[in-house]
This record gives C-alpha cells, sequence and structure tokens, in this order.
C-alpha cells in the first residue's frame, strides 16, 4: 500500500515580499492573480524558503523594484479586536 498526496498547484505573479529575519533577506513571497476586471490582487504567501534562498532572491528581485510600499491588510496575527 502506497500513501499519495494530493498537491494543488497554480501559477501566480509575484507582487511582493516580505523581509526576512536576518537582514537582507526575503522572508516570503507574496503571490497575486489577476481577476475578471484585469486588476492584479494578493491572493497570499508563500514561505519555505531554504536560507540559501532567502539571500539570493534579494538579489534577484532587485530589477523589479518599483519603491512602492505595499498596502495590504494588516498582519491577522498582531490584530486583537
Amino acid at each position: 500500500m502506497a500513501k499519495v498526496k494530493h498537491v494543488r498547484t497554480i501559477d501566480t505573479v509575484i507582487v511582493g515580499w516580505r523581509p526576512g529575519k536576518e537582514k537582507g533577506t526575503v522572508g516570503s513571497l507574496i503571490l497575486g492573480l489577476y481577476d475578471g476586471n484585469g486588476e492584479l490582487r494578493p491572493i497570499g504567501h508563500t514561505s519555505g524558503l531554504k536560507a540559501k534562498e532567502k539571500r539570493e532572491l534579494v538579489e534577484r528581485l532587485v530589477p523589479y523594484e518599483t519603491g512602492e510600499r505595499g498596502s495590504g491588510d494588516p498582519s491577522r496575527l498582531g490584530h486583537r479586536p
């Protein structure tokens, strides 16, 4: 008997990134999809990057930086009603 995990994938756009705990690293990538009106909407993030990837991604993403800061929703972890 073999256990087979169900895997779902989707192609997304990287709309930004969050800095990592270590200076000069990426903590997570913010992902987005285009809606029916052609607007790019954030849908979540990905993490679980290896330490080497976190350091390399900063340099790799520099050509795509606009200098703008994101305007995402406040973190649900730091928000208390």
